[in-house]
């Protein structure tokens, strides 16, 4: 038992320091070109805040976004993925489909998708989790010897 909370505080600590970088980027590259194609003193002045006072620029940005995208997830060949609750209810995890989930999300919320956090840093978690489960049935051989508990400690750790 104190084997795994340890491991498993190791991961939420390792979860958070991700998540910093990973929501510091999404906020910041999307603020940034706003900022820079909209007008001046965007989010500064409440006066801009209205209906119709953004720019025209951000629909042709967004849309290439939105095509490299696209392209991306054809390149990573990331065609339909289970969502982070799929992966959860089945405690299943891909940790490979999962970095591209990752590398996807971040470009479509860099690009201006309207998406929450949560399905990279999600996907994330639950790669890692199978990751460490996998580390800790080979550094300690005695947690894996019953193939039910070695089982249930994979999904505890997703």
């Amino acid at each position: 038992f104190l084997v795994d909370l340890v491991a498993i505080t190791g991961l939420g600590c390792l979860i958070g320091l991700i998540s910093v970088p990973y929501s510091w980027v999404t906020d910041k590259v999307p603020e940034w070109w706003v900022e820079n194609t909209g007008p001046e003193g965007l989010f500064s002045n409440a006066d801009n805040l209205k209906f119709l006072a953004g720019s025209p620029l951000w629909i042709p940005i967004c849309l290439g976004a939105s095509i490299l995208v696209g392209i991306l997830k054809v390149c990573v060949g990331l065609d339909t993925y289970p969502s982070f609750i799929t992966e959860l209810k089945h405690q299943k995890v891909e940790p490979l489909t999962s970095a591209k989930v990752l590398v996807c999300c971040i470009a479509s919320l860099c690009g201006g998708a309207t998406l929450g956090l949560e399905a990279g840093l999600g996907a994330t978690g639950a790669a890692l989790g199978h990751i460490l489960a996998k580390l800790m049935m080979k550094m300690f051989p005695s947690l894996a010897s019953p193939d039910d508990e070695a089982d249930l400690r994979r999904r505890t750790y997703i």
